[in-house]
């Protein structure tokens, strides 16, 4: 049975019998972006009350499929964009715009690095369906924390920067995933065309990032990939949009 936003549908799975009430939780599915299962049952006697020939129980899940996310070729652009920046430029920005020494921009990578697993591992460890508004939340997540630690040059450097790996953790295996319900019977096809995009970005980002910091200084060069991050929030709220 397949069920529009709108609640016109195909198919059935009852004969008639709950399919009304399907239709609502499927509104309700498309809406929150999570499946669910959803339990029905009648006796003998009641179904011989109604017209029915027998009881009996049936469970139906409920999930949204083949919703379009026709945006995760920019998600994937910005995401390994700033993946990238953030290696690159971490240590002339701790020792150019915080005068700190160099080892401290290195640590702030690895931590950084270290926060994208601690993320990645969160998701692993919600066993739940999960969908465009986590991207949402994690590419506006880590542009407040850039600004943030843009706005208060004194905050330690590597906690900044594992905060902002761990809101990004997430992005890109969440990312490959919703790319392929795009296509479904082309999911391999939709996942590397999302991974060229983003190897795409992986060279373009830095580059613009390194252009604004010769231009304005390595501080607004290292602050503009909050730009990047919000992009990667607007492109998956995009994405709800049309889904």
């Amino acid at each position: 049975m397949a069920i529009a936003d709108d609640g016109e549908f195909v198919g059935s799975v009852s004969g008639g019998c709950v399919e009304n009430d399907v239709v609502e939780h499927a509104k309700q599915v498309l809406e929150e972006d999570h499946p669910r299962l959803v339990p029905y049952g009648i006796s003998d006697e009641m179904a011989f009350n109604v017209g029915l020939a027998c009881g009996g129980q049936i469970e139906v899940f409920i999930q949204p499929f083949g919703r379009a996310f026709p945006t995760e070729k920019p998600v994937a652009f910005a995401y390994v964009g700033v993946e990238a920046s953030v290696t690159v430029f971490a240590v002339p920005y701790a020792s150019e715009a915080l005068a700190m020494p160099a080892e401290r921009g290195q640590l702030a990578i690895s931590a950084f690095w270290l926060g994208l697993l601690t993320g990645r591992l969160a998701l692993l460890a919600a066993r739940t369906a999960l969908g465009a508004r986590v991207l949402i939340a994690a590419g506006a997540g880590a542009a407040v924390l850039i600004v943030a630690a843009a706005g208060v040059p004194r905050a330690p450097l590597e906690l900044a920067l594992f905060a902002v790996g761990a809101a990004l953790g997430c992005v890109y295996p969440l990312m490959i995933a919703l790319a392929g319900q795009t296509s479904p019977s082309a999911s391999g096809t939709a996942a590397g065309l999302a991974a060229g995009a983003g190897a795409l970005g992986g060279f373009a980002v830095p580059w613009l990032t390194g252009a604004a910091g010769d231009a304005a200084g390595i501080a607004l060069g290292f602050g503009s990939l909050a730009f990047w991050c919000a992009a990667i929030a607007l492109a998956a709220a995009a994405s709800r949009r049309v889904g």
